[in-house]
């Protein structure tokens, strides 16, 4: 369930409508707040709205879950 939610979330930041990506991947993370894929993609969608404190803390998270995902060190 939370990838349906997390694949939501990619196809609205595909369309650049970022505050209902933001939205989505959050339904994501309460379902699976352990899927650091939905941070780190939390984390893109609040840096294009320029939210740069809060997409440092999705960032955050997401190291916190996996550190050695390369992806999250890109942001």
């Amino acid at each position: 369930m939370h990838e349906n939610w997390r694949n939501r979330g990619s196809v609205l930041g595909y369309l650049q409508r970022y505050e209902k990506a933001i939205a989505s991947y959050e339904k994501a993370i309460e379902i699976k707040p352990d899927m650091h894929e939905s941070w780190h993609s939390r984390g893109s969608a609040l840096q294009k709205l320029q939210r740069y404190e809060e997409a440092i803390a999705s960032y955050e998270k997401a190291i916190e879950i996996k550190p050695d995902m390369h992806e999250v060190w890109h942001g």
